[in-house]
């Protein structure tokens, strides 16, 4: 068992270490929050985590994120692991963005993720609906996948608000070991369309970044909750 905590290279972002409930101290990362509203956001603010990532059959990816602005083209790119398995291969990636739900005036948001399975011909993209959003706190989201069962869970505040099933064989992965890759990168607070690069200023996340887990098995619904 592995259990990843905020162990990142920082590059221009302000870290805060923030109490919990029972005493022990956490990490809280800022991004942009001393701007004014989403025209101002520039593409210079992310981080980068700096350890290597094991293979893994099973992920649960867990965090609390607070929304200071919805951004232009996404509300907020939260995520990114990039693979490049091979030099001149294509680059692939797992990621998590926040979408505004536009015939709800913006008032709700989407969970847009995307993952791409070994022999899938095409990156696989979903947007799953939160039940119900509540802006500027502190929301919680999880999502868990099984390359073994091929099983997929969202959660939003401890409640389970979408599931799918992935056709999965021997040869998928959850994640890929990035000492295997040509290249990686695990990125917070921007979408990568290169590894580390061709950042957009409409797709950076304004606001703040809290207790970013990833576990190497599924948790179950009652300790998401």
């Amino acid at each position: 068992m592995f259990l990843w905590n905020f162990s990142v290279l920082s590059l221009f972002v302000q870290l805060e270490m923030a109490n919990l409930a029972l005493g022990k101290q956490s990490f809280m990362t800022s991004f942009q929050t001393d701007i004014k509203d989403n025209s101002l956001a520039t593409t210079n603010v992310w981080i980068e985590f700096s350890a290597q990532i094991p293979q893994s059959k099973e992920f649960t990816v867990c965090h609390w994120i607070k929304i200071k602005f919805y951004n232009s083209e996404s509300a907020a790119c939260l995520w990114s692991y990039c693979t490049v398995e091979s030099p001149g291969q294509k680059m692939e990636c797992l990621e998590v963005c926040m979408l505004a739900v536009h015939h709800s005036l913006n008032r709700n948001l989407f969970f847009h993720r995307e993952i791409k399975l070994n022999g899938h011909d095409n990156v696989d993209v979903k947007r799953i609906k939160l039940k119900y959003y509540r802006h500027r706190t502190w929301t919680h989201l999880c999502w868990s996948f099984s390359a073994l069962t091929g099983e997929s869970k969202y959660y939003h505040d401890g409640e389970a608000f979408g599931n799918e099933r992935f056709n999965v064989t021997t040869e998928n992965f959850a994640l890929k070991p990035s000492s295997e890759m040509n290249d990686s990168a695990l990125i917070f607070g921007q979408e990568q369309d290169t590894i580390r690069g061709n950042f957009e200023k409409g797709e950076a996340y304004i606001g703040h970044l809290s207790e970013f887990n990833v576990w190497n098995f599924t948790l179950g619904d009652k300790d998401i909750l």
